[in-house]
């Protein structure tokens, strides 16, 4: 084998050769699982020097099967078509599937929705459609260890904590990065070494896309005028993040389970009384942790600490964590809830008459069913109750008589049933116990339920 500059002399050095990449492609392997699988892997190759060093090392260093897969974002006219072209022709020279596909990305960004984000949502879609339809095993993406510096500084500059400051993860859902361990140098002078070649992206030298500012100006400056080996140390940086944030993995699944309370309308609630017996650290990985059980969009390091703040400081407060969500503290209670179901504009009361042995009725986003009962259960859950009757029972929304159990963001949502001199709230008890009374009048068991509901709470 010949070097780049063609001395035939000298052969390729030892960590160029095929035998001293493959250890390092095999521990990435085995790392994330995919190195043992008889299921295909679906390579998303764009024909840059780093997807096609990937390209040669699933082809060339692993047993297994793969596909290819190429899209066209239709940004670049001819040059974007010559890729797509490159890519079939080197699928072919390595004998593997491809799946070419041309979508209009800038018509089906997202109101809102930058270019960068919006790209990435969709060719990530495809990635997966290509994956569904091919049974693959999971997604090979090419990004390499100076990715993961930039990415970085990148979260660095918009505040992240440590789950950012960690860089880009190994796997995430169907997606694999087994290149995070090569640099972008290392790949380019081995696939100089084997003969393989790629083509350049001119967009790479685009420097309205931050992320381009950060790999062509910012670590050239820093490693220009400040220390030559600042990308290495950013890479130390990453890998003790690493550690923190899978220490955190591990960690808010539980916190999340622990903390949970089941209250109707709310996406999440935990009681302030809970929150507050965390120490700060442990606090944020659990609100950080509810944000990504619930899909929500992650908070900078500054809102976690500030949203950290709030749960210390009082108990009545609204945090907005994005549009459709906000944080209610009202009651020893914090929940994650849709202001918009909260803002019932209908508070009028509705009187049911109680006529045979059982019957329904509805209230706003609720669900009523009830039966007539001689003995009360022995133990009822939290949307249920057994209430004396005297041939009706009232529902109406809560009150501020009801301020010491409703808190006052749920008052306009939560009914209140009035039947038989008792007052019961689902999911609250009131007062008075219902269910271990009965009166001479008869007693109803009654059931409620709410379509804004997100789990069972009985």
């Amino acid at each position: 084998m010949l070097r780049p500059d063609g001395n035939s002399d000298l052969p390729v050095p030892y960590d160029h050769s095929e035998h001293k990449v493959r250890k390092t492609f095999r521990t990435a392997g085995l790392n994330q699982g995919w190195w043992n699988t008889e299921l295909p892997m679906v390579l998303a190759v764009s024909g840059g020097s780093d997807s096609m060093a990937m390209l040669w090392m699933f082809c060339r260093l692993w047993r297994g099967n793969v596909v290819v897969a190429h899209l066209d974002h239709q940004l670049r006219g001819a040059e974007a078509r010559d890729d797509a072209r490159f890519v079939r022709e080197m699928a072919e020279h390595f004998n593997v599937p491809v799946r070419i596909e041309a979508l209009p990305v800038t018509s089906l960004l997202r109101k809102g929705e930058s270019f960068e984000d919006g790209a990435r949502r969709i060719r990530y879609d495809f990635l997966e459609r290509v994956r569904a339809s091919e049974r693959g095993w999971g997604i090979a993406v090419a990004h390499t260890a100076d990715d993961d510096a930039e990415t970085f500084l990148l979260n660095l500059l918009r505040g992240s904590g440590p789950r950012g400051l960690a860089g880009i993860p190994e796997c995430r859902g169907s997606i694999v990065r087994p290149l995070l361990g090569f640099s972008r140098a290392f790949l380019r002078e081995t696939l100089e070494y084997h003969h393989i070649s790629w083509r350049e992206d001119r967009s790479n030298e685009d420097d309205t896309y931050l992320r381009n500012r950060v790999r062509n100006r910012l670590i050239p400056l820093l490693q220009r005028e400040y220390n030559p080996r600042a990308r290495e140390h950013i890479l130390g940086a990453t890998r003790h993040m690493k550690v923190i944030r899978d220490r955190e993995e591990r960690a808010w699944p539980l916190l999340v389970a622990l903390a949970r309370r089941r209250i109707p309308g709310t996406r999440y609630t935990a009681a302030l009384s809970f929150l507050r017996d965390l120490d700060d650290e442990t606090l944020a990985t659990l609100l950080r942790g509810v944000g990504r059980d619930l899909g929500l969009s992650t908070l900078p390091r500054e809102r976690i600490t500030r949203l950290v703040a709030l749960v210390r400081r009082s108990s009545g407060w609204c945090f907005q964590w994005q549009k459709e969500v906000s944080v209610f503290s009202a009651s020893d209670l914090v929940s994650w809830a849709d202001p918009a179901i909260l803002d019932q504009a209908d508070r009028s009361a509705v009187r049911i008459p109680l006529t045979g042995a059982s019957g329904a009725a509805r209230w706003q986003r609720w669900s009523f069913s009830w039966e007539r009962v001689t003995e009360p259960d022995s133990y009822l859950g939290a949307m249920q109750a057994v209430l004396p009757t005297d041939g009706w029972f009232e529902i109406r929304p809560a009150t501020e008589e009801d301020s010491g159990v409703v808190p006052p963001w749920g008052r306009s949502f939560f009914p209140t049933l009035l039947s038989g001199g008792l007052r019961w709230i689902p999911f609250w008890q009131s007062r008075t116990r219902p269910g271990l009374r009965s009166a001479r009048c008869g007693a109803v068991r009654i059931r409620a339920s709410c379509e804004c509901d997100t789990g069972r709470h009985d």
